[in-house]
């Protein structure tokens, strides 16, 4: 049985049960987990992510590439645990129109963690903030990926600066200012 953890907070890492994969083809293959898994809250039209990963593409190439790209992540990928750890179940869902990271199975992200904590352990929230979002990960020929990427970075560094803000005004509350500093 197989659980798949994903680091994207600082540099992007994955895992299999604690085993690195490292056997992406390609960056695009990447890419592609990355953004299903950080918008995995719907399915995703072909169309969008060609326009994503291969901007200036002609179609045709695009639809190859994205096929492609989809065939190498389900290698990279192939199943993972069902949540309720019954059975296993395939790490995508697509079908002509569309593509998913698959909603039952059993995928550990820190930024799902990260946002948990905000709330319920500040502190715990910014000890997973190993660094920006996607920190070492670029798709060089891809601005829309990248405009993406940005914006979720942005994000995630507005959120932590809150809660550093948050803590130190606490800790100076409590005259803490070892902990504030």
């Amino acid at each position: 049985m197989t659980k798949l953890h994903l680091t994207l907070l600082g540099p992007f890492d994955a895992t299999l049960d604690g085993q690195p994969v490292t056997h992406f083809r390609t960056n695009k293959v990447q890419a592609l987990l990355i953004y299903l898994a950080a918008e995995r809250d719907y399915p995703h039209q072909r169309e969008a992510l060609m326009e994503l990963l291969w901007p200036d593409m002609p179609l045709e190439s695009a639809q190859v590439n994205l096929r492609q790209t989809i065939y190498r992540l389900r290698q990279a990928i192939p199943e993972i645990n069902h949540k309720d750890r019954s059975e296993t179940v395939p790490s995508l869902i697509t079908d002509r129109q569309h593509v998913q990271l698959n909603p039952a199975a059993d995928i550990d992200i820190d930024v799902d963690a990260f946002e948990r904590y905000i709330d319920q352990d500040p502190i715990k929230a910014v000890d997973l903030y190993r660094g920006d979002f996607l920190a070492d990960f670029y798709l060089a020929d891809s601005n829309p990926f990248e405009e993406w990427a940005e914006r979720i970075r942005e994000n995630f560094r507005r959120k932590v600066v809150q809660i550093l803000d948050s803590l130190t005004i606490d800790c100076l509350r409590r005259s803490d200012y070892e902990g504030a500093q």
